[in-house]
């Protein structure tokens, strides 16, 4: 994913690339919580996750604009990324613009 990022950041918010967010994710006891606040930290293009591991950010960030549906991509046999039942996974445009929108929405 790296290399076809281009110039943008690559972000794992599961803290395996960047500790400071498994930090978060300790913490808050809530990935919602520490994407939300990767998402303000580095300010990234695109977000890539399941949806089932990240749904309330997904269902809040298409209704505030805050995340762009821009491709799903379906799984198949997967046991160890999201859920063992995530049959696909889902590219979002980051509209930064609306994320005071999205925070307020979901009262983070």
């Amino acid at each position: 994913m790296g290399y076809f990022a281009e110039q943008d950041t690559v972000i794992d918010v599961m803290g395996l690339v960047q500790p400071e967010v498994s930090d978060w994710i300790l913490q808050t006891k809530s990935a919602d919580l520490a994407t939300y606040w990767a998402l303000e930290r580095w300010h990234p293009t695109y977000l890539v996750f399941y949806t089932g591991y990240l749904h309330s950010l997904y269902v809040q960030g298409l209704q505030s604009g805050a995340l762009e549906l821009t491709r799903t991509v379906p799984t198949v046999n997967n046991i160890t990324c999201g859920t063992p039942f995530a049959k696909e996974m889902v590219v979002c445009t980051v509209h930064p613009e609306k994320f005071e929108a999205l925070k307020s929405q979901s009262g983070h």
